[in-house]
């Protein structure tokens, strides 16, 4: 395995928006991040991206009770390689919403991520993006991203 110890560090660019969303393509798992009451939680969830709307599936709780209240949310992707020191992130803002309630297995054959965590998923939740910002930093050669 080579890895990366020549002491030089890394530049930082700025992916544009083109390139945010696909790489939102080539992702399962991300985090959501919205206010709760008096904290701010996140919570790792599979997605799906259907046109630039991040997709995901929940029971009912805090992202289904924040999603009733239209917050606003943050939804966070990345992928780094600590061996050569690469990586991006790509961030999301928007309105958390209901996309739709799910009524039987029929709705939820629509979804290509499936939930990881066991339990019912009655509701299909939706971050509409009102900005994407995403980040990368390499070292001269890209990382092993898929664009």
């Amino acid at each position: 395995m080579s890895t990366r110890n020549d002491g030089s560090l890394g530049t930082l660019e700025v992916i544009d928006k083109d390139e945010c969303f696909n790489l939102l393509s080539y992702q399962e798992i991300g985090r959501i991040a919205f206010h709760d009451d008096a904290k701010i939680v996140v919570f790792p969830v599979n997605y799906q991206l259907i046109g630039n709307a991040i997709v995901f599936l929940v029971g009912g709780g805090g992202q289904r009770d924040a999603a009733m209240r239209h917050k606003d949310a943050t939804f966070e992707v990345d992928e780094s390689d600590s061996n050569f020191q690469t990586g991006w992130s790509v961030m999301v803002f928007g309105k958390l919403r209901i996309y739709e309630e799910l009524t039987d297995q029929d709705d939820m054959s629509r979804f290509t991520h499936r939930p990881w965590a066991e339990g019912v998923k009655q509701h299909a939740l939706v971050i509409e993006p009102h900005a994407v910002t995403g980040r990368l930093i390499s070292h001269g050669n890209p990382p092993d991203i898929p664009w």
